[in-house]
């Protein structure tokens, strides 16, 4: 059974009950509420969210707003989205200015963002310092296409995104039906392009293992997700 403890963080959490009059003082049953998936997003936004939720439990004391919730706190276009229920302008206005400011700061580690994030692909907003660390695992992988030389350049290449394997294996199913072990044998090369599982650093270990009784490990270049983190 999918328990909140498997999708919020404990510093995402700690924000939550910070401002209970938000969110309730949970338990959050992710099948019930999406405050049940914690805050969505990278930890580099986690203070800006802190300090957003403040300000919107004094406008909702201020105000009188008693029904004003979070409903769900999330990455969308490489921005942050605060989706709310029975707010005012004053409301809007800080989470539009929240909005603003998180398309200046790494999702990733809270630093400077001096360039927009690019419209094109999967949109995320990260300082220099992390859009490097990501380069280099780009680079790594055309190193080992390099390494077949050149009287072999062809190779069979894997590539999986969003399988969100935890899913499929608690409910006891095959998630790739179509790959039989002689496939698996085949493949040179797996690229796990983000969302392996949903809170990685407690699962991921579990998929890694299912995956290696298909192919081997050294095989595997793995880049987290959103889920991932």
């Amino acid at each position: 059974m999918t328990r909140e403890a498997d999708f919020i963080r404990p510093y995402a959490r700690r924000i939550m009950l910070l401002t209970p009059q938000l969110f309730s003082d949970g338990p959050w049953d992710p099948v019930k509420t999406r405050d049940g998936f914690g805050l969505e997003c990278g930890p580099g936004w986690f203070s800006l969210i802190e300090k957003t939720l403040i300000k919107l439990a004094r406008i909702a004391r201020e105000d009188g707003l008693n029904r004003l919730r979070v409903r769900q706190v999330k990455k969308k276009f490489g921005g942050l989205r605060i989706y709310l229920s029975c707010s005012n302008d004053r409301v809007d206005a800080v989470v539009a200015a929240a909005q603003l400011q998180s398309l200046k700061t790494c999702d990733l580690c809270g630093g400077a963002v001096l360039t927009p994030p690019p419209q094109t692909g999967w949109i995320v907003t990260r300082c220099q310092a992390c859009i490097v660390g990501k380069a280099r695992a780009a680079d790594i992988l055309q190193s080992t296409s390099l390494a077949y030389g050149p009287e072999e350049q062809t190779y069979r290449v894997l590539i999986l995104s969003d399988l969100h394997l935890d899913f499929w294996l608690e409910g006891n199913e095959e998630p790739l039906p179509g790959l039989d072990s002689q496939v698996f044998r085949s493949i040179d090369l797996v690229i796990l392009s983000g969302d392996l599982t949903n809170k990685g650093h407690v699962r991921w270990r579990i998929a890694l293992e299912w995956l290696a009784e298909r192919v081997s490990l050294d095989k595997i270049w793995a880049f987290p997700g959103n889920h991932d983190s």
